[in-house]
Order: C-alpha cells, then sequence, then structure tokens
C-alpha cells in the first residue's frame, strides 16, 4: 500500500524488497506506477550469490540506481543519492 501511496503523492523511495526482489510481480506493478525516484538497495549483493535465480531483480528495471553490497552504508547512500537530485 505504501507503493501505491508513494506513487499518488509523487513521493521518492528507497526500497529493499528482501526476498521479493526476484519474483514478486506485485511489486514489479507497484514499482511501475511511481512517478518520482526510486532507488533499490540491499545489504549484500545478490549478484554475488551462489543461487543463479538471486541475481534477477523484479524493482531494478524500475530503479533509477541500485546499491547493493554496502551494508546498512546503503541507505545512506541511497538518501544521499536523493537528495542530490
Amino acid at each position: 500500500d505504501w507503493l501505491n501511496d508513494a506513487a499518488d503523492e509523487e513521493i521518492p523511495v528507497v526500497l529493499n524488497a528482501a526476498a521479493w526482489t526476484h519474483y514478486s510481480y506485485a511489486i514489479f506493478d507497484a514499482c511501475a506506477q511511481l512517478v518520482a525516484p526510486l532507488v533499490e538497495v540491499h545489504l549484500s549483493d545478490p549478484a554475488q550469490r551462489p543461487e543463479e535465480f538471486r541475481h534477477h531483480s523484479v524493482v531494478s528495471p524500475h530503479a533509477v540506481r541500485v546499491i547493493a553490497g554496502h551494508g546498512v552504508d546503503g541507505y545512506r547512500m541511497a538518501l544521499e543519492h536523493l537528495a542530490a537530485g
């Protein structure tokens, strides 16, 4: 619901979709309606995970930036990216 609200109110989004990153087309559809920028964040780097399915993100096509593998510092980096406009 909050992704729908962010779309309606044109609010930028920082999103860590966790396991939903790889398979949730409900998340894909919600991200597709966003008007303001979306930054995708992952604490670890999914591309470095051994499971092949984790290398695909349904969020990335809608993101202006993907930040992965920086731990919790990735959230700060995402906010800085959005603040820089």
